[in-house]
């Protein structure tokens, strides 16, 4: 019963010391995939890019448990997408967490499953405004 008593407080106390996922910063964060320019919102932020010298945007909504449900989309991709999102049929959804200066999240086109593969790993870090 003591041990019981013991490892149950010891997993509260490992949870409770694990970081929060922390928000976005307004400004500009290289990235693996080149710079994005975020705003953060109340709810969320906003981000643009550039993919092939074109335009793109995301829109990230805050999910309530720290990760961040993001909606990318963008002029021109590999997959085109049979549904149209924001007029476009490239688009895919993502998932970020933001740890202080850097994020990681993980994308996919359309609306794919997100998996947890290297091949669609976005990282990121902020360089400032």
């Amino acid at each position: 019963m003591r041990i019981r008593v013991l490892l149950s407080a010891w997993f509260v106390m490992a949870a409770a010391s694990l970081p929060a996922g922390a928000e976005p910063q307004s400004g500009r964060w290289e990235t693996n995939y080149g710079p994005i320019e975020m705003t953060a919102k109340p709810d969320g932020f906003a981000g643009s890019y550039a993919y092939q010298n074109r335009p793109a945007h995301l829109d990230g909504r805050h999910n309530g448990d720290g990760t961040y449900r993001i909606i990318w989309v963008q002029e021109i991709s590999e997959v085109e997408c049979l549904e149209l999102v924001q007029g476009s049929p490239y688009w895919g959804r993502a998932s970020f967490v933001f740890d202080g200066d850097r994020f990681i999240a993980h994308w996919n086109y359309c609306d794919r499953r997100i998996r947890n593969k290297r091949d669609f790993r976005w990282t990121g870090e902020y360089i400032g405004n």
